[in-house]
C-alpha cells in the first residue's frame, strides 16, 4: 500500500541520494523559500538535472524561468509532480497533467536528491512505494514477478509501479469478455481500467495486481520488423479463431507515453500495438516499453 513519506531538508546538510525505480514522483511541499530536486544517473554524477520551485520563478536546468508567484507556502503543503520519461523531464502542479516546465536531453535517471537555499528548511511528503532510509546500494536478487489477487480493495505488498497519471499507477489484469487482459490500476479510484473496443472499461472486482521487483522495461519502436520478446511478461490472453479452432493469443504487459502520463496496458503480438486506457477511451501506441524479467533463462 502506498504511503506518504515525510522528509525534512535544509541547506546545512550534505545532499543524500535515493535510488528510485520508477519514472515519476508525486510530492507535497511546505516551504517559505525555494526548493530544489536533483535527478542523476548515479550519486557521483557530475551532471545533476536540477528542478527548482520558487515563489518568484521556477525552472528546470537549462530552460527559461517561468513566473510562479505564491506557488509555495510555509503554512500548508502544496502538491507537485515530476516525471522523467522518453528523454523528457516535466514539472507539474497538483492534479493538472499539463506541465508548467519541461526539458529534454538527459541521462538515465536512477537517483533523486533534495536541497534548498540559504537558511531555508523544507518539509516534503513523498508518495513512494517504499520508505527512504539512508541509501544502501546493492543488487536486488529476490522479488520474482507474480500476480496477486486484491482483497478488500487493498494493494498487495510488493505491488510493482507501472506508470504515472496524476498519481502512481500499478499493473493489473482482469477478465473482460473472453479475454484476460492487463491494464492500469488507479489507487485513488480503487479501480482498474482496461482498453477494449475503442473504450476504457472500469473494473472493481476480481482484479489481480503484478507484484515483485525482478523486471525491467525495454523500449520497442515501430522500426522493428520482427518482434522478438525474450523474457516478456505475459499478462493474459485473448481468444482468437483460426483454421485449427479457437486459440489463445498471448497478451503482454506494456506501457506507453501519453499526453496524460505513462500508462500501462496490453500488447497484442498480432497488431504490435500497446493498447491502454486513457480519458475514458481505448488508446494505442506503436512506440512503447515492454516489461521483461531480468533473467529469462531461469
Amino acid at each position: 500500500m502506498v504511503d506518504y513519506t515525510d522528509l525534512t531538508v535544509s541547506n546545512k546538510e550534505e545532499n543524500k541520494f535515493y535510488k528510485i525505480g520508477n519514472c515519476a514522483l508525486k510530492f507535497s511541499v511546505k516551504s517559505k523559500g525555494g526548493v530544489a530536486i536533483g535527478l542523476a544517473s548515479c550519486p557521483a554524477d557530475d551532471t545533476i538535472h536540477w528542478i527548482v520551485i520558487g515563489n518568484r520563478f521556477s525552472w528546470i536546468v537549462q530552460t527559461n524561468k517561468i513566473k510562479t508567484p505564491g506557488i509555495l507556502s510555509e503554512h500548508e503543503y502544496r502538491p507537485f509532480w515530476v516525471s522523467w520519461y522518453n528523454n523528457q523531464i516535466r514539472l507539474g502542479v497538483g492534479g493538472s497533467s499539463t506541465p508548467i516546465a519541461e526539458t529534454t536531453k538527459f541521462k538515465d535517471i536512477k537517483y533523486l536528491t533534495f536541497s534548498t537555499f540559504k537558511r531555508n528548511i523544507v518539509k516534503f511528503k513523498l508518495q513512494l512505494p517504499l520508505d527512504l532510509p539512508d541509501p544502501v546500494y546493492k543488487e536486488i536478487d529476490t522479488g520474482k514477478l507474480k500476480w496477486v489477487k486484491m482483497t478488500n480493495g487493498v494493494l498487495p505488498e510488493g505491488a510493482l509501479i507501472g506508470g504515472f497519471e496524476n498519481e502512481i499507477l500499478y499493473i493489473m489484469r482482469v477478465m473482460h469478455e473472453s479475454a484476460l487482459t492487463p491494464g492500469k490500476y488507479v489507487p485513488s479510484e480503487k479501480a482498474g481500467f482496461v482498453a477494449w473496443g475503442y473504450r476504457s472499461h472500469r473494473k472493481t472486482e476480481d482484479i489481480e495486481i503484478l507484484c515483485g521487483y525482478d523486471g525491467i522495461w525495454k523500449l520497442l519502436r515501430p522500426t522493428i520488423k520482427k518482434m522478438s520478446l525474450p523474457g516478456a511478461v505475459q499478462g493474459g490472453y485473448k481468444l482468437v479463431q483460426s483454421v485449427s479452432g479457437i486459440n489463445q493469443e498471448p497478451l503482454f504487459v506494456c506501457r506507453a507515453l501519453d499526453t496524460t502520463g505513462v500508462i500501462p496496458g496490453s500488447l497484442k503480438t498480432l497488431t504490435k500495438f500497446c493498447d491502454y486506457a486513457s480519458e475514458e477511451k481505448s488508446q494505442w501506441s506503436s512506440t512503447y516499453e515492454i516489461l521483461t524479467v531480468l533473467n529469462p533463462e531461469e
